[in-house]
């Protein structure tokens, strides 16, 4: 399984619903609404992909096929802007 950390550098604060991201390094934000904040948490938290497709389901009215590809579009999308790294998890 795939752990991922919040890189050095990047700050968030909720605002209500809100989640912002700063990046000091690149200069830049990104706002998420209350889906992205929980796929944020959760993979921060570990949770695999299926297991947050699964949240997502039980919060918002989604189908299991878009909240499973919604989990893998934010997860690259964090990834191709720098926000989460993937962990070394060497045991």
């Amino acid at each position: 399984m795939t752990a991922y950390a919040i890189k050095p550098g990047v700050a968030q604060q909720s605002v209500g619903d809100v989640r912002l991201l700063m990046d000091s390094h690149a200069g830049r934000y990104l706002e998420l609404n209350a889906s992205g904040a929980l796929i944020f948490d959760a993979l921060l938290q570990n949770t695999p992909p299926a297991a947050i497709a699964e949240q997502l389901l039980q919060v918002f009215a989604v189908e299991h096929a878009q909240a499973l590809a919604d989990v893998e579009s934010l997860t690259q999308a964090l990834l191709a802007q720098g926000i989460i790294e993937v962990r070394n998890t060497a045991e």
